[in-house]
């Protein structure tokens, strides 16, 4: 009997609770670890209770499936109704027909229908400016239970960002459950399970709401972009069957909170004042209001099972970190100043122990970057403000709501010289798995690599960050262009992905969905209304939609590529058709010039660098069709891309073989989709070659083109030149920084930066999908890139590596070495998977599931290729 599934996943979750009232899809991992073997077939049971899923499975039996699927696997059970709990395990069958043990028992839990609502909207009568927020209510409903420890779940939908209480336990909420979208189409809610949270008699159901993205600085400039105030949907739902439900109605009531100010770009003010025993705040928390109960709004809502943004506990992942405090001069007379230091940089809060008198005052400043004479770069405007309470000891200051990216804090006020008594800083961000783990014997490109996963991580909020700082925390879709691959192996990301996808169709690609009233979006363009018509070309009237909008095609290949996730592609085929003959119709000749001032290009080049991106996203929607199975599509779109890549020829190439744009970026995009052939292409890697050769070895290409940049030089014999790029140390190359020594990190940073690391992956350690195959790494190519050649007389700059990746097929490992002319590759393939080896004698070999070795001599007048038993 072989080891049972493991990683049971339903809608790529992880025992999901809230989930669309939709058929969902099932994944797992083969447990088998035998060399050569694989699954063929599979079993899965369901029922309504832990209890009944080992005896009488009541809601599915599958029988027993014959075939190795098991990503996606439809749910075919009854059972799918709001509120339905439904309990499942799979076991899998190997080559001999013999089964494993049932895997441990997994669930999915569906969330409300929109009928079942009955809460209505609440606010309070507070409202701020343009340009500054209001004080933060607390807002409570009190009620009787006749009842304790029973079965309960909270749906939340809140316009802004909340904290919750049930009585007095906290619970583990994102802190904007409707994320960052456009909150005038779609309103996000989760599902909270709180089993055993109501007591028996009195209790209370708290939240403190505050702006979020829905009324805060949402581009860190202004307020209120969607709404004048924050607003709260609730409804606690006890017990099963009829459960009692307590929702927010005009029984609610608020206070002012000790929360002055809170804004999670601009930070947060807190009264400590109001925690402590003075009569005059004593009264104010006796003075309840009533809330506003508001009119039903038009966006449609939505559940969301996805955890969220939260700060980073401390059992996972990476604990609170300890600041190093240094006492400075005081800015003038009576304050004392403080700075704090880390040893990377954070996103996330201060949490600073205090002591001092009462109404003593604390303010502190954020810095990630230094100037030319080591002094911090604060960010003006951005501050959080904390009033003592004095009452007894030291009090504890840790703003809620705010996100701030710092390596350094200046603490500011008239405490005494010992009033400050440790400073931690807490992480925010989501709870993203890891999946890859890299290790290389060079210890700049180890550094980086961390660096890189640690920032994307960062990053990679509601929605893709475009930076850090405060007018730069919006969804920047274009900048995962270059990466998606690389973070699509980095974490596990596909129910984020998803997500993003489903903003991205929903606004039919405006960035983050967010309005064009937003300063920093409005040249964002997005085609009119109707997504999914039979229609292939209509005329517009607001211009070339940006390339936002090809995001959605390139995020939904690699939905599918990394995760087999098929029905992204369904949702995106129709949008990526209808866009792309749009974008025909527009430019009849097909030149499609891109937006000269995003990438800063002369219009020359924009239209050569867009013109091959066209013909890119008609490739990815062909590969789409395809793969869907609608091959007269297919062929459409290939002849569109091949008559783009006719006009691109016609217009660009010239009979020398040079391109009419004299660019690097020209080059690479031209190499990379084959747009020159024949002579051509040695003309045009020789003449890109040259360049960075007379740029001394620099990146010479866009930020978003640095990956493929790697790959053309790989692909076109000189991954010595692609290797000294990768390896160059004086600024401003990507190893620079940590050569430095530069104490602190620049906050001006995007996911463009990584780029490197695809290349890495895919070349470097040499793991490649094979697209045109089984998705999600059921078939990969390992093909390591080792660095030799004329740039290296001196021999190879690295000479080992080891990549793990936990694919959603299993864990894939490369471990190559290169040592006394002899080249070592050790290949681990999960169970039913397969490999072509290729090595760099060019030698192609067939791996099955299992562990392999590889052993080659470096004289090639010499070659031994020495394969070990598979094991």
């Amino acid at each position: 009997m072989t080891a049972a599934p493991t990683r049971l996943r339903a809608e790529f979750l992880d025992s999901p609770i809230g989930l669309a009232l939709e058929t969902p899809r099932l994944s797992w991992c083969c447990g088998d670890s035998r060399a050569a073997e694989l699954q063929t077939a599979w079993q899965i049971q369901a029922a309504s209770s832990a209890a009944l899923l080992t005896n009488v499975p009541d809601l599915w039996d599958s029988g027993v499936v014959e075939g190795g699927d098991h990503i996606g696997i439809v749910y075919a059970g009854s059972g799918v109704v709001s509120r339905a709990c439904v309990y499942w395990r799979v076991r899998t069958f190997d080559s001999d027909g013999l089964a494993s043990d049932w895997s441990a028992m997994a669930t999915f839990e569906f969330s409300l229908s929109a009928e079942q609502w009955v809460a209505r909207w609440i606010a309070v009568p507070l409202h701020g400016t343009r340009m500054a927020g209001p004080p933060v209510p607390l807002l409570r409903r009190r009620f009787r239970s006749a009842a304790g420890e029973l079965p309960a779940r909270l749906h939340l939908a809140v316009l802004g960002a909340c904290r919750v209480w049930i009585n007095e336990t906290e619970l583990d909420v994102s802190e904007v459950p409707s994320g960052l979208t456009d909150y005038t189409r779609r309103i996000r809610f989760q599902t909270l399970c709180v089993d055993g949270l109501v007591r028996q008699g009195a209790n209370s159901l708290t939240v403190l709401l505050a702006d979020g993205w829905y009324a805060g600085f949402a581009d860190g400039v202004s307020r209120e972009h969607f709404g004048t105030r924050p607003r709260l949907l609730a409804q606690l739902e006890i017990g099963t069957g009829s459960p009692v439900i307590v929702a927010t109605d005009d029984q609610w009531e608020w206070r002012f909170s000790p929360l002055v100010r809170a804004d999670i770009s601009t930070g947060a003010s807190i009264d400590g004042r109001a925690f402590g025993h003075h009569e005059e705040y004593i009264k104010q928390k006796r003075q309840w209001s009533s809330v506003d109960v508001l009119p039903a709004v038009s966006a449609s809502l939505r559940p969301c099972a996805l955890p969220g943004v939260r700060p980073l506990p401390d059992d996972v992942g990476q604990p609170s970190l300890r600041g190093a405090v240094r006492r400075r001069g005081g800015l003038r007379p009576g304050e004392r100043r403080w700075w704090v230091s880390f040893d990377v940089p954070v996103l996330g809060r201060p949490k600073i122990m205090v002591r001092g008198a009462h109404g003593s005052h604390l303010r502190i400043r954020y810095a990630s970057t230094v100037d030319a004479d080591g002094q911090p770069c604060f960010v003006d405007g951005v501050f959080d403000d904390y009033t003592l309470n004095g009452d007894a000891g030291n009090e504890i200051f840790l703003p809620p709501f705010v996100r701030h990216r710092f390596q350094l804090i200046e603490l500011t006020g008239d405490l005494a010289a010992d009033g400050v008594i440790q400073v931690d800083a807490i992480p925010v961000r989501q709870l993203l798995a890891d999946q890859l783990v890299l290790h290389v014997e060079h210890p700049l490109l180890e550094r980086f690599h961390d660096a890189v996963v640690a920032r994307n991580l960062d990053l990679l909020q509601e929605v893709p960050w475009a930076g850090f700082a405060a007018n730069q925390r919006l969804g920047d879709y274009g900048a995962l262009y270059p990466v998606l691959d690389s973070l699509a192996m980095q974490f596990d990301l596909c129910a984020w992905l998803r997500h993003w996808l489903d903003d991205m169709l929903a606004a039919e690609c405006t960035p983050a969905g967010l309005p064009d009233t937003v300063p920093a979006l409005k040249h964002a363009r997005r085609l009119v209304p109707g997504i999914g018509s039979v229609e292939h070309a209509f005329v517009s009237t607001q211009g070339d939609p940006q390339r936002q909008s090809e995001m959605a095609i390139h995020l939904a290949e690699v939905l599918y590529v990394h995760y087999g996730d098929r029905q992204a592609l369904e949702r995106v085929f129709p949008f990526a058709r209808r866009l792309l003959f749009t974008l025909e119709a527009l430019n009849p000749n097909l030149i499609r010039p891109l937006d000269s001032d995003a990438w800063q290009l002369d219009p020359m080049e924009a239209a050569l660098v867009g013109t091959a991106l066209y013909h890119e996203a008609a490739l990815r929607a062909a590969r789409i069709a395809s793969w869907l199975g609608l091959e007269g599509e297919a062929q459409s779109l290939l002849e569109l891309g091949q008559r783009i890549r006719v006009s691109f020829r016609q217009r660009f190439v010239t009979r020398s073989g040079l391109l009419l744009t004299d660019s690097p970026n020209a080059y690479v995009l031209a190499l990379a989709q084959s747009l020159v052939e024949g002579d051509e292409a040695g003309i045009a890697c020789n003449r890109l070659t040259q360049m960075i050769l007379d740029a001394g070895f620099q990146s010479v290409v866009h930020p978003a083109l640095v990956d493929k940049m790697l790959r053309v030089l790989t692909e076109n014999a000189r991954p010595d030149l692609a290797y000294a790029l990768m390896l160059q140390t004086a600024s401003p190359a990507w190893l620079a920084p940590l050569t430095e020594g530069a104490s602190l990190e620049q906050a001006d940073v995007s996911l463009t930066q990584g780029a490197p690391l695809g290349w890495i992956y895919q070349h470097v350690a040499g793991l490649q999908p094979l697209t045109d195959e089984l998705p999600a790494f059921s078939r990969v190519v390992i093909q390591p890139c080792v660095p030799m050649g004329g740039l290296f007389p001196e021999g190879s700059p690295l000479n080992t590596l080891q990549l793990e990746f936990d694919s959603m097929q299993g864990r894939y490992g490369i471990r190559w070495s290169l040592a006394d002319g002899l080249f070592h590759l050790q290949v681990d393939i999960p169970c039913g998977c397969r490999a072509v080896v290729i090595l760099p004698d060019g030698s192609r070999h067939e791996a099955v599931a299992g562990r392999h070795d590889y052993r080659l001599v470096a004289d090639k007048s010499d070659v031994i290729p020495m394969l070990s038993e598979t094991y």
